[in-house]
């Protein structure tokens, strides 16, 4: 997977899952430090902040 990992996101009360993401080394440090989850994009090949475009963050 050249690097990645699966991001696992839940609904912090219930533990449901509500998605899964792909990161790379650099993504997880750019989570840590905006505090805005961002993940790697493999069909685009690049950075996404989940709600950047949608609005729903």
């Amino acid at each position: 997977m050249g690097g990645l990992i699966p991001a696992i996101i839940q609904e912090q009360k219930t533990g449901r899952v509500l998605m899964m993401a792909w990161m790379n080394r650099e993504s997880l440090q750019r989570t840590i430090e905006t505090k805005l989850c961002t993940y790697w994009s493999r069909s685009r090949q690049k950075f996404w902040v989940k709600g950047e475009t949608s609005g729903h963050m």
